[in-house]
C-alpha cells in the first residue's frame, strides 16, 4: 500500500513520513540520485522545467511504492504530476497555515530555502496561495498539522488507512 504525503514547504512531509514507520521513498533523494547532483544544482544548471521533469518521472515510478512517498513541495505545479496523484487512493496533503510553515522554515538549517532565508514572507505566501487549490485538488485526504506532531499526524494518517 502508497501512502503518498503532499504539502508546502515545511509542513512535515519529510518528518510524518519518518514517523509513520514503514519504508519511506524521498523524492527529492531519488531526483538527485537521477541527475547525479544535487537539487540546487539541478535548479542552477538545468532550470526548474528539467527539475519537475524530473520530478514527475519520479513519481510515477514510486506511485505503487509499498510504503511512503515524500514529495517535494512543488510536486502539484505541473498537470503530468497532479494527473498521477489523482489516481492514487491515500495522497495526504499536510496542511498548515501560512504563518506556521514560514516559522518553520526560516530557521531551519538542514533544509535552505533561500525565500525564507531572505526574509521573504509575501513571496513565501504568494507562492503558497498559487499552490493550495493544486494540493486539495490532488488530495485523498487533508488533515490541519497545525496544532499536531508528526507522530500525532502519523497516527491521523494510519487510522484513516488501517
Amino acid at each position: 500500500m502508497s501512502i503518498i504525503l503532499i504539502g508546502f514547504m515545511g509542513s512535515g512531509k519529510s518528518s510524518v513520513a519518518e514517523a509513520l514507520g514503514l519504508p519511506v521513498a524521498d523524492m527529492d533523494v531519488l531526483i538527485a540520485q537521477k541527475a547525479g547532483k544535487s537539487i540546487p544544482e539541478i535548479f542552477a544548471e538545468d532550470g526548474e522545467k528539467h527539475f519537475r521533469e524530473l520530478e514527475t518521472a519520479v513519481l510515477s515510478e514510486v506511485s505503487d511504492f509499498d510504503g511512503v512517498v515524500a514529495t517535494g513541495g512543488g510536486v502539484i505545479t505541473t498537470e503530468a504530476s497532479r494527473a498521477i496523484l489523482k489516481k492514487q487512493k491515500n495522497v495526504f496533503f499536510l496542511k498548515a497555515d501560512i504563518q506556521n510553515l514560514y516559522e518553520r522554515i526560516k530557521n531551519d538549517t538542514e533544509n535552505v530555502r533561500p525565500i525564507a532565508q531572505n526574509n521573504d514572507f509575501g513571496g513565501l505566501y504568494d507562492v503558497y496561495k498559487k499552490r493550495e487549490n493544486w494540493y486539495n485538488e490532488a488530495a485523498s485526504y487533508v488533515i490541519e498539522t497545525d496544532e499536531m506532531t508528526a507522530c500525532e499526524v502519523a497516527a491521523a494518517i494510519k487510522e484513516i488507512v488501517c
